[in-house]
């Protein structure tokens, strides 16, 4: 394991250039090892042969003499081998295979060829073996003796030293290492260089490529060239990087979108507000206010009274009149624009709000689905009033659905059975949600203006209200229902009859 982990802290290049450097180890001394041991073989035959040709024809002089009795003959002919090749020991033997002859020095390689003598004396093939560390040291040949009659005269043996052979194999090897080496290092050196270039330095400049967009840099890009796997990796890399980056710049767009949507919707309902306000206020205290004005004037006119008394009716007349002009200001300031009715799609109405809230879903850890029945008829009515009705029917739902159970639909579709609205022709809008419920007296009351359940988290009572005010203004009908197992608020937007052109309310 540790062996494991090391080389999991290593580059990838250095493993490439090991792995390449041990691999070309392998194989080229395996070549090396199985040539050398070809060049052995090689050697030892040409050795044996040479010794075969060497022992007959020594054989052959040495049985030429043996067959005239003439010892001097044989003693003179291993004295010229002597001369000729002083490291080559040769050894005559009888047919009882004792030492008659032999050249000088040879008598301690008696001992080599002792055994075999026997065995030659009374055959008639020649035995050759190697002798020494390894085969290496020398080669013996024992040859039989015979007369023109095939009767055994003994046996000559022939002791060749393989010095030489011992060379051309250091040779051979010292060549074969050096070659190897010299080839593993090449290979190794090619093999890093082609590392470097088509492995490191991309992958360096993926790494600080990802190392920029981690800090939010989404133009960089890694320079690629060739279609190989890296190329291929860097090309899905840089595709990736466009595609966060499109995707970051929508998020932006979209959080703008949303965000200028969310003030839009609150100025709405802040003017909604005031509106109830000042409509209230105006009520309340309009009549009130007339009977003052009426008498401050009434006061005001008289001419037997003070003129202090006067001045002071003349300025209740006055204030009077300005407070009724304040009240007027803010009615019309409030006062909701006509709805511009017109004929649209409302799945696709009711779609660009779910997409809006689908963060606030998000956040409170909320399902939130849409859907939506094809081919439904377009209805008559005001974009922006739908999406505020469908924003606040949303908002309410997630408030009551739970936290990591909730579960919030938005389903746009045609009336039916289930809705409990006789409203024939339309296009239902329904939000429900897996909440708690309304208990009957929250049911009743919830579309009554300052009506509110969730003073705690910022409700201020006009969402239901201000829906109920713009489906009646549309000509709609609105519907709750609600159980243990959740609520849910139905809403029908009329359908516009053939030939009917959207026209102003």
């Amino acid at each position: 394991m540790s062996i494991l982990a090391t080389l999991g802290r290593v580059q990838l290049s250095t493993k490439l250039t090991l792995c390449l450097a041990v691999t070309s180890t392998l194989i080229l001394g395996s070549y090396g090892f199985i040539q050398l041991r070809e060049e052995e073989r090689d050697l030892r035959s040409t050795a044996e042969h040479d010794l075969r040709l060497f022992g007959a024809a020594v054989g052959l002089s040495v049985e030429q003499s043996m067959r005239r009795s003439s010892d001097a003959d044989v003693e003179r002919t291993l004295q010229e081998l002597e001369k000729r090749d002083p490291a080559v020991d040769v050894l005559v033997f009888n047919p009882a295979a004792q030492l008659t002859a032999s050249s000088w020095g040879a008598v301690t390689s008696r001992a080599l060829v002792q055994d075999h003598v026997p065995a030659a004396v009374r055959g008639y093939e020649a035995d050759l073996f190697f002798t020494g560390e390894r085969g290496l040291n020398s080669l013996v040949g024992v040859f039989p003796l015979r007369d023109a009659s095939d009767h055994s005269l003994g046996a000559v043996a022939v002791v060749w030293p393989l010095d030489e052979l011992r060379r051309d194999l250091d040779a051979t090897l010292h060549t074969a290492i050096q070659s190897v080496l010299s080839l593993v290092a090449g290979t190794t050196l090619v093999g890093w260089l082609l590392a470097l270039v088509f492995v490191k330095r991309p992958m360096r400049r993926l790494t600080e490529a990802m190392k920029a967009v981690e800090a939010g840099d989404f133009v960089t890009r890694v320079p690629h060239h060739g279609e190989d796997e890296v190329g291929v990796a860097l090309a899905e890399f840089n595709s990736m990087v466009q595609l966060l980056r499109d995707a970051r710049t929508q998020l932006i767009a979209e959080s703008e979108a949303r965000e200028r949507l969310e003030a839009e919707l609150q100025r709405l309902d802040k003017l909604a507000t005031l509106g109830q306000l000042s409509a209230g206020l105006a009520h309340e205290i309009g009549s009130p206010l007339q009977v003052l004005n009426g008498r401050a004037r009434s006061i005001a006119a008289r001419t037997d009274i003070p003129a202090d008394v006067a001045r002071s009716a003349g300025i209740i007349d006055d204030q009077s009149d300005r407070i009724t002009r304040i009240v007027e200001q803010l009615l019309n300031l409030t006062r909701r624009s006509p709805a511009q009715l017109r004929s649209i799609r409302l799945p696709a109405t009711v779609q660009a709000i779910v997409d809006l809230m689908e963060t606030e879903a998000r956040r409170r850890n909320v399902s939130l689905r849409f859907e939506y029945e094809p081919d439904l008829p377009p209805v008559l009515a005001d974009p922006d009033q739908v999406q505020q009705v469908a924003m606040n029917l949303i908002t309410n739902a997630l408030r009551a659905a739970p936290a990591a159970s909730g579960a919030v639909v938005v389903r746009v579709g045609r009336p039916g059975s289930t809705d409990q609205l006789d409203v024939e022709p339309g296009v239902c809008l329904s939000v429900s949600d897996n909440g708690p419920g309304l208990p009957p007296e929250t049911a009743r009351r919830m579309f009554e203006p300052f009506f509110t359940t969730w003073k705690d988290r910022g409700g201020t009572g006009l969402g239901l209200a201000i829906v109920r005010s713009i489906v009646a203004e549309h000509g709609g009908t609105v519907d709750v229902e609600s159980n243990g197992a959740g609520s849910r608020i139905s809403v029908i937007f009329p359908v516009p009859s053939n030939g009917v052109t959207a026209v102003a309310s």
